[in-house]
């Protein structure tokens, strides 16, 4: 392979990596997110989501990189290979997410405990009054497997104590096999410092824990 040849692959994988930076799968993370997830590095700077989002600059970058030096290498045999690149980015970001969610219902499609289940899209209105507390959640849950019956609850961290602010009970749910639900529900259990009084509003550092049944 001579060496405009190889220019050429690395501006491609440029543009590959840069797009997996960037774009999010099914569960609303980039998979740039996944993969810092994965060696336990946070994606952002701050806590709950918040500050700067790492794969950003570095995705962008590739991304632009990538898309530039493929069109100006390929230009003299494809001359409308800038337009095709660009809309073929705009179509990756677009159906990845449905590619990333067939993928998993496919890999797991025997699973049975938690390695069967993904929440997502987690936003929970909390209200508390003395010591009792109510959270009213909407969340994603996909049961890629054969998970049948689990108990789920949420759990709300206080970023200035390692406590949990609100214990809640857990809710059981039924669930079909390989299936996606979108969910109302809610739950309801005890504010652990009674004289932060009544409150209402979204807390941040939600998530939802679960257990196979």
């Amino acid at each position: 392979m001579n060496a405009g040849k190889r220019k050429g692959i690395v501006y491609i994988v440029c543009m590959g990596i840069g797009l997996l930076l960037l774009a999010n799968h099914h569960l609303g993370e980039s998979i740039g997110d996944s993969l810092l997830r994965a060696v336990g590095i946070s994606p952002w700077t701050g806590k709950y989501n918040s500050g700067f989002h790492l794969p950003v600059l570095p995705g962008f970058a590739l991304l632009v990189i990538g898309i530039i030096g493929t069109a100006r290498f390929y230009r003299p045999r494809y001359p409308k290979i800038m337009s095709r690149l660009v809309i073929g980015s705009i179509a990756f970001f677009i159906v990845l997410p449905n590619i990333t969610e067939t993928t998993m219902f496919f890999v797991k499609h025997e699973t049975k405990g938690t390695l069967s289940l993904d929440v997502t899209n987690v936003n929970c209105d909390i209200r508390s009054d003395g010591n009792e507390a109510t959270a009213d959640c909407q969340f994603k849950l996909y049961n890629y497997g054969k998970a049948d019956r689990i108990s789920i609850k949420p759990v709300l961290q206080n970023e200035f104590s390692r406590q949990p602010a609100f214990e809640f009970e857990s809710n059981i749910l039924t669930l079909d096999p390989h299936s996606k639900h979108n969910l109302n529900m809610r739950f309801v259990g005890i504010q652990r410092n009674e004289e932060v009084g009544s409150s209402t509003g979204y807390w941040r550092g939600t998530k939802l824990v679960y257990e196979v049944l």
